[in-house]
């Protein structure tokens, strides 16, 4: 499987990092607009055990935070009934932007201190510890 995402990614001009409990892949140019949400797919990320997330960029102002306000008012809800889940820097304006910002037991300190709720990482059922915590489920 690995070697048909490179494969796929190779023939689609997308490069790839590993993080260690994931791998994220860009596009070198933005190529995929949705016409109704005026978002450009820019990135996904592959992690074990999930399927693939996507992580959208609005036009104008290209960080998580916009994009969160963005889908939470399409969807005409609070942001402040919003449960963000992040690990890494590029999270801190979807924490700010949302009601409840977690951080996975693997994030960036940074990261850390300004989440509400620390979890366990993703590899340790950290989404699931944090439903429980806040008592979704």
């Amino acid at each position: 499987m690995v070697e048909q995402i490179k494969r796929i990614c190779e023939e689609n001009n997308i490069y790839g990092t590993f993080e260690g409990e994931k791998c994220s892949y860009f596009r070198d140019h933005n190529v995929d607009f949705h016409p109704h949400y005026g978002f450009m797919i820019t990135a996904f990320d592959l992690a074990p055990y999930m399927a693939h997330e996507f992580t959208w960029d609005h036009v104008e102002n290209p960080d998580k935070g916009t994009g969160l306000t963005y889908v939470a008012d399409h969807l005409n809800i609070s942001t402040d009934d919003c449960y963000a889940f992040g690990d890494s820097n590029n999270d801190i304006s979807m924490f700010k932007a949302a009601g409840h910002g977690i951080a996975m037991g693997n994030a960036c300190d940074e990261l850390k201190e300004i989440a509400e709720y620390v979890t366990d990482s993703v590899n340790d059922d950290g989404i699931y510890h944090a439903f429980k915590h806040y008592h979704l489920i």
